[in-house]
């Protein structure tokens, strides 16, 4: 069930909630009504959902934002509109229970639709304003503290709802971009390992954090004279004779220094290690380009 049919069922839910509570209080025409419409709306919004889900294009999706921006008000004046008729004058209890109900409503909604400036700024303004005027029109006492206070919460909602919306849209680019990622993840993948294993200069791939060996191609292996399973159980230490390796690694460069051969015998080797950006990504994998008959070094930064 998606989302929308969730809002549908808690907003018909909460109008039959409504309904039981002010039975007796309120004219029970005005309660058939308010909850007809209610659940009237509420199947509009899940039939645009599921029509939406259905035919949504790049060509038709500005139509379909702004049916559920329609939705949406639409829903905020149906409560707001409620809150007025069902304001029973001088019974403080139903007036504090549809007060509590209306800035319920309005606090949920603007979490709910605070991604888009054009649905939370009007539904929290169709909720909340006919309370308040309403309240300070009864003149009462306790409708105009009741009046006060509704207004002091719609002002903490808006100074609120910018924040909240920032959040939301930063979550939101954040799992956007990891499913881009991991849509470009089995190209980019591949596209490295054919770079890495063509060329027929030595190359390693090593963390620069452990100085492990996790990857090596079969010039490597054959520069070396270790098999590749072998070469990938080895750390950077075993194959230099001093630290110049792992500062090359470490920060990325160029270095001549001495590596061990499996037979025992020094071969001086020229090191080069640069970063490689796949599909416009920093994947933060560092390959050392071509060196001759010189072993190359890729580095994975960790």
């Amino acid at each position: 069930m998606g989302w929308i049919e969730n809002v549908a069922r808690y907003n018909t839910i909460l109008s039959g909630v409504v309904v039981y509570v002010l039975q007796g209080t309120v004219a029970d025409s005005i309660l058939f009504f308010g909850s007809l419409h209610s659940c009237r709306v509420s199947i509009i919004r899940v039939v645009w959902f599921r029509d939406f889900n259905a035919t949504v294009t790049k060509k038709n999706s500005d139509l379909w934002l702004n049916n559920f921006r329609i939705g949406v008000v639409a829903t905020g004046l149906l409560w707001g509109v409620a809150g007025v008729f069902l304001f029973v004058p001088d019974n403080f209890s139903s007036q504090a229970f549809i007060g509590f109900v209306l800035v319920g409503v309005a606090a949920i909604g603007m979490v709910a639709y605070s991604v888009d400036e054009y649905c939370s700024l009007p539904f929290l303004v169709a909720v909340i304003t006919p309370l308040i005027l309403k309240s300070y029109v009864e003149g009462t006492d306790f409708s105009l503290n009741m009046s006060m206070m509704v207004l002091l919460f719609f002002i903490l909602l808006l100074f609120t709802m910018g924040r909240t919306a920032r959040k939301s849209r930063k979550n939101i680019e954040s799992r956007l971009s990891v499913v881009q990622q991991a849509e470009h993840f089995p190209q980019s993948e591949a596209r490295f390992r054919q770079m890495f294993e063509q060329p027929s200069s030595p190359m390693l791939l090593i963390p620069s954090s452990s100085g492990l060996i996790v990857d090596a191609n079969r010039a490597a292996g054959n520069f070396y004279g270790y098999t590749l399973k072998h070469l990938k159980k080895m750390t950077v230490a075993e194959l230099s004779e001093d630290d110049a390796t792992l500062r090359a690694i470490t920060t990325s460069g160029q270095v001549i220094t001495k590596h061990r051969l499996n037979g025992g015998e020094l071969r001086s080797v020229e090191l080069h290690v640069s970063t490689l950006r796949v599909e416009d990504d920093d994947v933060r994998i560092t390959r050392v380009l071509g060196c001759a008959r010189m072993p190359c070094i890729a580095r994975l930064s960790v």
